[in-house]
């Protein structure tokens, strides 16, 4: 009999599985803020080339090994930061989770493609994976065992799992928390922009983090390969590990690398007690009734990861409010100008096509084909409805449309009529999924996605397992309904019924939408707090959002199982849910046409790949249903367009839109008539206003876009801008303009809200691109440079938001742009709080002290220019006071200052000249002494001329 020691070792070395993967999603997490999906493909892919090379190849086990953990892992990251992660900066949740999944999809599914074309038409000694039942690891082959207590015995490679578990552990913590490296990667994903104003070039960055993602993902995928190969080395095995592994990356707060690594441990741990404890010889009758539940011990790492989002769920990383920021803008209109009846033709022609077909030529595995896609619809619907309205993402919608089914199943056996059973089914998922809804309506929208992940876990291995439930293995048959003598079990009537069932979906969706529940769903999604004192309860309508949605998905799931004529518990497995979601939102999620048009393709398309397709003479005769391309491709395809919408986050149906105004707008432009031929133009020089003898401008205004810095003398010119124009989209926000800033002076820019100084700043900084125009610094033309390249030629900007990183201590702050550690001190002594502070994170400062944070590190490695957006705003009279007069030591410092400023009371004690910003053009320029009062009010009221 094993003890309780024994149990515990036990679990600890089996859980070191999970510590492995759980880091490697921490990792990624820290590095890049994406929460990577496919960290299991990646480790299960890199475990099939170790196997293929060992095994297959018969390469030594050390340079196989060295192949795939140190060159084929860090290679992949190379490649998919390339080509997915690099655009995902400013990408929303779902965006990013979708991408994961697609690479969830396309590296098993290509490692294992290339394997069976190898095996197949080139005769290479690839092995079949699905039936290696024995997987070699690093240690010993055979394992050697080793008796460590009474009735405990623990293979090799377990405990070289534990022990690389460790040494990974103890290596991503120290690279994280004590190199540069480790540092540069968490500023740039606390902040990117500002990352990139300190020196820190993104790129670079995020390449070193995702190879160091890989790799990690990598050396668990093949240290695990022979625990988790024992059913199989095969990619849903990994996948189910690293839904374990999410427990410990929550735990953790994605962000403590020993925190993941001991929880997982502790799962195993607790996984062996539950196991050896909770059994009637401890625990009596309540241990039989634990014993007689099906699945409640492998569901103890979900139940774990949903207290965790529970209790742990307010930390920083989650409580941004779920439907704030979980998805996108709404993508723009570019069809809008067409009439309602243009956009719609297009749509109306192919469903009629459809229907001529299905109720005409087609065969009955067409008519099935077509009907699966309809009730498809309207589970994709139901995923349109939650994720596009409310910004909410849920992976419970698989699990929800697989008991309606059953449900339903269950009732029409007791004798209620089918019609009747399925509005009860409905209505008891739609309970469901507002308890589904519960637990994370106060989190953010990752944690929402993990927390109906969760459930749907339990949902899958618990509830919809038990007996009276699931009718065991061979389920129950669903028989369509007959209303008198009209009997649905013709395929052709029912088609009719699931027109306009979805048809009805459709327009609920639509309607839905549009509203007053989707209009409160929307304010809730984009301004909580306004909705909230406008007097919507943003709890109220989240359960309205989620009930609806899981009537729709488990509306769906009936009908699509009623074609089939059976629904087990198997029907819709949970990891079909991110299949869903990936589908709909490739098309494109804030469109109901674009969950029609998902469910109709990824249900047509698998079987047109594999059979063809013949029209008379016409026709193709597909890949083959029973080669390999046909079981594998579609995978691949549909998981490079999941990778695919990192370029076009708002989906095809949005992309095509947009191409199609692009054409539209070229064909628009060829018709216009030439305008007439202009003279040559003839760039206007940098105006300089003309001064009077004892140094006073006389009038000071220039023309519209002229507008220079007065220059005394041989004084050197550090910053220039000529003719610049810049904006956001197609809106142009600034307009020709042309300013200089003196070497060793400080210029004041001040304007109304919405004058362009931030854009201004921004196209200085070199965050936001020059259209047109050049911007001169140090005599060197940098207009087309980096914000990086800026920052190490000594321009710097402090943006309004405060220069600091939010979840950096003090002394971290300090380091991005001090490296010497020794200069620190220099800093401490002018700014004392700080030194107090040191270990405190700088979200966590007051106003006032995060801008003497921004600040203070430039009085010790000085710019050459620094600029400052709105230094004051937020502070206290007494804090802008301090904040100026730090500003006024480093002018006096010889460090040239731009200053940008709404209220120009405090700016013009520190300010050599004061230009005056309006409607995107600087009007004027001059000396601080020589503004009067009158002009600061004309400038604030927009007529500053």
């Amino acid at each position: 009999m094993i003890g309780f020691l024994g149990l515990v070792i036990g679990g600890c070395v089996a859980g070191a599985i999970y510590s492995l993967l759980g880091i490697g999603l921490v990792v990624s997490y820290s590095t890049a803020r994406v929460f990577n999906f496919g960290h299991a493909a990646i480790a299960f892919a890199t475990a099939f080339v170790f196997y293929q090379l060992e095994s297959g190849f018969h390469w030594r086990m050390a340079a196989a090994l060295i192949f795939s953990v140190c060159i084929f892992a860090p290679l992949m990251g190379i490649v998919w930061d390339r080509l997915v992660f690099t655009n995902l900066a400013g990408a929303d949740d779902t965006a990013k989770m979708v991408c994961g999944i697609g690479v969830l999809l396309v590296m098993p599914a290509l490692v294992e493609w290339i394997a069976d074309i190898g095996m197949t038409d080139f005769h290479w000694s690839f092995l079949n994976t699905a039936d290696a039942f024995s997987v070699p690891g690093v240690g010993p082959n055979p394992p050697k065992q080793f008796h460590v207590a009474s009735g405990l015995i623990l293979s090799s490679d377990s405990l070289i799992a534990l022990g690389v578990g460790i040494l990974a552990c103890i290596g991503c913590w120290c690279l994280l928390r004590f190199t540069r490296l480790g540092l540069e990667m968490r500023s740039a994903v606390d902040a990117p922009v500002l990352a990139g104003l300190r020196g820190i070039r993104g790129a670079k960055v995020s390449r070193l983090a995702w190879i160091l993602s890989f790799t990690t993902a990598g050396l668990a995928g093949v240290v695990a390969a022979p625990l988790v190969g024992q059913f199989g080395l095969v990619p849903d095995n990994y996948t189910f590990a690293l839904f374990v592994a999410i427990t410990c990356a929550v735990v953790a707060r994605m962000r403590s690398v020993p925190v993941a690594f001991a929880t997982g441990l502790a799962i195993g741990a607790l996984s062996n007690l539950s196991i050896g404890y909770l059994t009637s010889q401890y625990l009596g009758p309540v241990g039989s009734w634990i014993q007689g539940v099906s699945g409640l011990s492998s569901s103890l790492p979900y139940l774990l990861l949903l207290a965790a989002l529970i209790f742990l769920g307010r930390d920083n990383t989650l409580t941004k409010v779920a439907g704030t920021s979980a998805l996108a803008p709404p993508p723009p209109q570019y069809l809008s100008h067409i009439s309602a009846f243009r956009r719609r033709a297009p749509w109306l022609i192919s469903g009629v096509v459809l229907l001529i077909l299905a109720f005409g030529p087609a065969n009955i595995v067409w008519r099935e084909l077509i009907m699966s896609g309809i009730a498809t619809a309207i589970i994709y619907l139901s995923i349109t409805l939650l994720t596009g309205l409310a910004g909410l993402i849920s992976f419970a919608q698989a699990s929800i449309a697989t008991m309606a089914a059953l449900l339903v199943g269950y009732f029409t056996y007791h004798g209620l009529n089918f019609l009747f059973a399925l509005i009860l089914a409905c209505l008891i998922c739609m309970v469901v999924g507002a308890v589904v809804a519960l637990p994370g309506l106060r989190l953010g929208a990752l944690a929402v996605a993990f927390t109906t992940l969760a459930l749907a876990l339990i949902l899958s291995t618990i509830v919809l397992q038990t007996g009276t439930l699931d009718n065991g293995q061979q389920g129950w048959t669903l028989a369509r309904p007959s209303i008198g003598p009209i009997n649905f079990a013709n395929d052709r009537l029912y088609l009719i019924v699931l027109v306009v069932v979805a048809a009805a979906a459709f327009g609920f969706v639509t309607g839905f939408t549009r509203s007053s529940v989707g209009r409160a769903i929307m304010a809730v999604r984009t301004a909580e707090p306004a909705a909230v004192s406008a007097g919507v309860n943003p709890v109220v309508v989240r359960f309205v959002i989620f009930a609806a949605s899981a009537g729709l998905a488990a509306l769906g799931g009936v009908l699509l199982a009623s074609i089939g004529g059976t629904a087990t518990a198997s029907t819709y497995p949970p990891t079909i849910g991110f299949l869903w979601l990936a589908a709909v939102v490739i098309f494109g999620i804030n469109r109901p046409g674009g969950a029609v048009a998902a469910a109709m393709l990824g249900t047509i398309f698998p079987y047109l790949l594999a059979e063809g397709f013949h029209i008379g003479s016409f026709g193709w005769s597909g890949t083959g249903s029973g080669g390999p391309t046909s079981s594998l491709l579609p995978d691949i395809l549909f998981g490079l367009a999941a990778v695919g919408l990192s370029k076009h986050p708002y989906g095809a149906l949005s992309q095509m839109a947009e191409q199609r105004y692009q054409r539209r707008s070229r064909r628009a432009e060829r018709k216009r008539p030439a305008a007439e031929p202009e003279g040559p133009k003839v760039a206007m020089p940098v105006q300089v206003t003309p001064r009077a003898p004892d140094g006073r401008v006389p009038d000071g205004r220039v023309p519209d876009g002229q507008a220079a810095a007065p220059l005394d003398g041989t004084a050197e010119v550090l910053l220039r801008l000529e003719g610049v124009s810049a904006g956001y989209g197609e809106a142009e926000v600034l307009h020709s303009v042309s300013m200089s800033v003196l070497a060793g002076s400080a210029l004041a820019v001040i304007g109304a809200n919405g004058a362009g100084k931030s854009t201004l700043v921004g196209v200085v900084g070199g965050s936001v691109p020059v259209r047109g125009g050049k911007i001169y610094f140090g005599g060197e033309d940098v207009g087309q440079l980096g914000v990086s390249r800026r920052s190490e030629l000594g321009l710097v900007l402090v943006p309004e938001s405060r220069g600091v990183f939010p979840g950096l201590s003090v002394e971290e702050n300090l380091s991005i742009w001090l490296r010497d550690k020794s200069k620190h001190g220099e800093v401490y002594e002018r700014f004392p709080n700080l030194k107090r502070r040191q270990r405190v994170a700088a979200g966590n400062l007051s106003g006032g002290e995060q801008q003497m944070l921004s600040l203070a590190p430039f009085f010790v490695r000085r710019p050459r220019l620094l600029i400052v957006d709105e230094p004051t705003l937020g502070l206290s009279p007494t804090v802008s006071t301090v904040v100026l007069n730090a500003l006024l030591d480093l002018r006096q410092e010889g460090v040239t200052l731009l200053l940008i400023e709404e209220k120009a009371k405090g700016v013009l004690t520190l300010a050599d000249y004061v230009g005056a910003m309006a409607r995107g053009n600087v009007m004027w320029v001059r000396r601080a002494a020589d503004v009067e009062e009158a002009e600061l009010q004309a400038t604030y009221l927009g007529s500053a001329l």
